[in-house]
């Protein structure tokens, strides 16, 4: 067969959640940086017909996809997925191989990296990418065009002669500041995401990474992507992609995909610093582990811009976080938000009812030191062991029991996945139903929300988080 061009179509897919599901209505929806990275990749390298469809900002449905690849007639479709995406991901490839066969399907991203023999039968793709995917794309992407085997391309499951064969692991990359900024022209405009979001933002808000890893052990956490080596961009790279979404997007508000922003200090004060010094005008969110913050830092990233911080305190039960590796304490989540407020920056705190060891005492314990911390925010979910967590290795039978019959129900924001021992599935959903009241149904709360409202997309996504932790079915 003869060589082809860097001009073959290539279509990378980012698919909606299980149809019927009710996530997608009750999240911010974000880009896929994750894709956009990976077709700046092969932008810079020459490839040049190229094309990201998000389905869930664009709201896009099966048939009007299927439309779609008709249309482009791509050669390759790469899919991003997680867990809870893996029969939609399967659904398109289905109808990407009724369209035309010989299109390669490459799938990556948590789950595939989790599980990529299984996700690769489930599926029924072609090649799955595990690990960080930058690198293998455009090494892939070429041995495409040049008609090679793909032996030699690290980081990839696939199938050769009926058989499964997985290639070794390609390490990880050290310098990311190498890699191009994401392909955002390729997506929806930051503006579109605002609007599509049901909890809109007033203001123009993207996502950046400027970190990759991370090295805490928390058990509930999946590494299989980027693992638990942190590597991060220098602060100029990452203040010269904001300079961009400011000029090319209008971009006012950014939202810091690491894992953690702060677990180098020194790194904090430098990234401060150069947001001062280019005069930035824009607000910006982050996740932060309680024990690495101090109020000094905080002060800084105030007056650089900071206006959120995400904080992960999962239990109000130390017994609980212990068993998790959280390696915190309760004394200090209650300081790190004491030191947050005084800020005046604003918190959020997450929880993880029925976690492996939970009981209703521990949960309500966690209701009651939640309610007790003064956040602005809290985010409530149910422990779910998704296939790349740390507590995959432990004997969960001695804990309690996976509910969750398929990958479709791994949604831990709608109704338990895992059931410690001595509960019932319907007293863990009263409890998360419980805490999500309990710790927003206050006069601080419910006035900051009022303020909030300022369109029709706000006021009814509030409505709409309303009635389902009530618990009423609209």
């Amino acid at each position: 067969m003869k060589q082809l061009k860097k001009d073959i179509p290539i279509i990378f897919i980012n698919p909606p959640w299980f149809e019927g599901s009710t996530f997608d209505e009750l999240i911010t929806k974000a880009p896929p940086l994750g894709l956009a990275s990976l077709a700046a990749v092969l932008e810079k390298d020459g490839f040049t017909n190229l094309r990201i469809i998000d389905m869930k900002a664009l709201g896009m449905n099966f048939i009007e996809l299927e439309h779609e690849i008709k249309r482009l007639k791509p050669l390759v479709i790469g899919i991003t997925l997680a867990t809870g995406q893996v029969t939609s991901t399967a659904k398109i490839i289905g109808m990407v191989k009724a369209i035309n066969p010989e299109i390669i399907c490459v799938i990556g991203g948590p789950h595939p990296s989790a599980l990529p023999e299984q996700t690769l039968e489930e599926t029924k793709a072609d090649i799955c990418v595990y690990g960080e995917g930058d690198l293998t794309m455009l090494e892939l992407a070429n041995a495409i065009i040049k008609n090679k085997e793909f032996d030699s391309v690290q980081g990839i499951v696939f199938r050769k002669k009926g058989a499964i064969t997985r290639n070794s692991p390609r390490p990880l990359i050290r310098d990311l500041d190498s890699l191009p900024f994401p392909a955002r022209h390729l997506l929806p405009t930051p503006r579109e995401y605002s609007q599509s979001s049901r909890l809109a933002l007033t203001k123009i808000e993207t996502a950046i990474m400027s970190s990759r890893g991370c090295p805490y052990r928390c058990a509930f956490c999946d590494k299989s992507v980027f693992g638990q080596s942190l590597r991060v961009r220098s602060a100029n790279n990452v203040a010269d992609e904001i300079e961009q979404l400011i000029k090319e997007y209008k971009v006012e508000s950014i939202r810091f995909f690491d894992d953690l922003l702060t677990t180098i200090p020194s790194r904090v004060k430098e990234l401060c610093e150069e947001f001062n010094r280019r005069n930035f005008k824009i607000e910006w969110i982050c996740e932060a582990r309680i024990n690495t913050v101090n109020p000094e830092m905080l002060k800084m990233m105030k007056q650089a811009g900071c206006r959120e911080i995400h904080y992960g305190i999962e239990s109000g039960n130390q017994k609980i976080l212990d068993l998790q590796q959280k390696d915190i304490t309760l004394e200090q989540a209650r300081q790190a938000v004491k030191w947050t407020n005084q800020a005046g920056i604003e918190s959020r705190g997450y929880f993880i009812l029925g976690l492996p060891g939970d009981t209703k005492e521990t949960i309500k314990e966690t209701i009651k030191f939640g309610k007790s911390l003064n956040l602005t925010y809290a985010g409530i979910f149910l422990y779910a062991p998704y296939p790349g967590n740390f507590t995959r290795k432990y004997k969960l039978e001695d804990y309690g029991t996976i509910l969750a019959k398929k990958w479709d129900d791994y949604i831990a924001f709608e109704k338990p996945v895992f059931l410690p021992k001595g509960m019932t599935s319907e007293e863990l959903t009263r409890l998360l139903r419980r805490a999500y009241l309990s710790m927003h149904l206050n006069l601080k709360t419910i006035l900051r929300i009022l303020g909030s409202i300022k369109n029709m997309s706000v006021l009814k996504s509030y409505i709409k988080a309303f009635f389902w932790s009530a618990g009423i079915k609209k």
